[in-house]
């Protein structure tokens, strides 16, 4: 029994937290949040054990005015002298400081002892105890503090305003509860964020990596060519220019002998090449399929992701074949379009051609050089001008002899090039177009996961702005409620 309660205040006895019948504690908790003041109650036998610390926080949470009561501080009365002064006090410390880190503030602590108080009401009348007549009891109880307090504190504006704060600080607890989860939830998004970044950061790692190969496949496609180009400069060197220029005039047969074996066939060299072809089709299967695999493994095997429905699946195995298929078919396509453009009879014999032209002028003037020094010789020139026109034209054909073979190596040299220039354009246009593809299949294998990530992170940040501007809001209409006078 509580004196001089204003009219309208309700004091409601809420079974305790740790009771034995768990619906006691549910509807604890279901009142809590409706009441304008909170009288906390503990015990000084057993101050604050740990169901109470957690129910204390989470009334916090609705920024309540809460009033901590120690009760049974009588049961101390026998643990020292003058009535246990210092073992309550050690218990009013204790209890305060608890109160204190739980709720962000020191609240008001009022320590009491209902028992002595029923006891001192049942035995005194009000009217002695408002004479001032309090017992040594009563005084004990300290019950009187509390009565004060209740008083004072419990006026026509504080009901006001209780009632106004009541649900705004239901409201603002929720609030600032539901931003505590939406920022436990980021924490968590974190990881996922940081997984999805670093899956980017090794997928264009391997895409540099699979740039590399193509780019070493398509020079050493073009460098095999050039090799191939080469072959004529090595048969002018083992066999000699003036053997070569004698059999183009007298020993056609021996001349393509020796072509035959020093060159090689457009379609053995299309064979060659379709060889390495496949070679590099089965590698860019293989490994396109083994990174796709890898990233799928890699995002199973993350800890935040909650639901693993959102990871993704690798694209079938069949598909990486078919990208097998469809890479091999392009660019054997591309090598028959261009070595289209060479025709080896018709090389061949413009390099049989360009010999017969440069042995004929060889003779020519050789065969001039020749009259020219029998002509000196037989006084039918002067002798001198004849033998200086015999060396002359001696040293022209020379030169001529010694042109012809680098010029038909190089005629020969520069097709090849060219073809292998043009291979290598389009090898890599093809490789570059496929490997897009390859890209793309992968990367759509994980965006049910990149999306996820992406969505719950404007979801997240988009409920919390708006729950901190509600908060600020709040927080605001207290302030200005806070500041309500009343006026009769």
């Amino acid at each position: 029994q509580v004196d001089s309660i204003p009219e309208g205040i309700v004091l409601v006895d809420t079974p305790g937290t740790n009771a034995v019948i768990v619906d006691h504690t549910s509807r604890t908790l279901k009142l809590l949040p409706t009441a304008d003041l909170i009288l906390f109650c503990t015990s000084a036998d057993r101050p604050f054990p740990e169901s109470e610390r957690i129910l204390l926080q989470s009334i916090q949470a609705y920024r309540k005015n809460i009033i901590v009561l120690i009760n049974k501080m009588d049961v101390l009365d026998s643990s020292g002298g003058s009535h246990g002064s210092d073992e309550k006090k050690r218990v009013v410390d204790f209890v305060t400081e608890h109160a204190s880190t739980l709720l962000g503030g020191r609240p008001m602590v009022i320590s009491i002892s209902a028992k002595d108080a029923l006891s001192c009401k049942l035995m005194m009348s009000s009217s002695m105890k408002d004479d001032g007549d309090e017992t040594t009891l009563w005084k004990r109880s300290n019950f009187a503090v509390l009565e004060t307090f209740l008083k004072e504190s419990l006026t026509t504006e504080t009901k006001i305003k209780a009632k106004l704060l009541n649900p705004l600080g239901v409201a603002e607890g929720v609030l600032v509860e539901g931003l505590e989860i939406l920022v436990e939830e980021e924490t968590d998004l974190e990881g996922d964020v940081a997984t999805l970044n670093l899956l980017n950061h090794q997928f264009e790692s391997w895409t540099k990596e699979m740039e590399i190969d193509r780019n070493s496949f398509c020079a050493e496609i073009k460098s095999d060519l050039e090799t191939e180009g080469a072959r004529v400069n090595e048969m002018v060197k083992r066999v000699g220019i003036l053997k070569l220029m004698q059999w183009s005039m007298l020993d056609a047969d021996r001349w393509e002998v020796e072509w035959n074996r020093s060159t090689t066939s457009q379609q053995t060299v299309q064979s060659d090449l379709h060889t390495s072809i496949r070679e590099h089709a089965d590698r860019t299967s293989t490994r396109a399929q083994s990174q796709g695999q890898a990233v799928i493994d890699y995002l199973g095997k993350r800890p935040s992701i909650k639901n693993k429905d959102i990871v993704g699946t690798v694209v079938a195995a069949s598909q990486f074949e078919d990208t097998r298929k469809t890479l091999m078919e392009q660019m054997q396509g591309a090598i028959k379009r261009v070595l289209s453009e060479h025709d080896d009879v018709v090389t061949k014999e413009r390099i049989l051609s360009t010999l017969q032209q440069s042995a004929a002028m060889v003779v020519g003037l050789e065969a001039t050089a020749i009259a020219s020094f029998a002509s000196g010789y037989l006084e039918l020139l002067d002798i001198v001008y004849g033998g200086g026109l015999g060396c002359a034209t001696a040293v022209l054909g020379a030169v001529v002899a010694t042109r012809a073979g680098p010029s038909i190596s190089q005629t020969y040299a520069s097709e090849w090039s060219t073809l292998g220039g043009n291979v290598r354009t389009d090898l890599d246009a093809v490789c570059s177009k496929e490997m897009h593809k390859v890209n793309r299949r992968i990367l759509d294998g994980v965006k049910p996961y990149s999306r996820y990530v992406q969505t719950e992170q404007e979801r997240l940040q988009t409920l919390m702005k708006e729950s901190e501007e509600a908060i600020s809001q709040a927080r605001a209409i207290r302030t200005r409620i806070d500041k309500l006078r009343h006026y009769d």
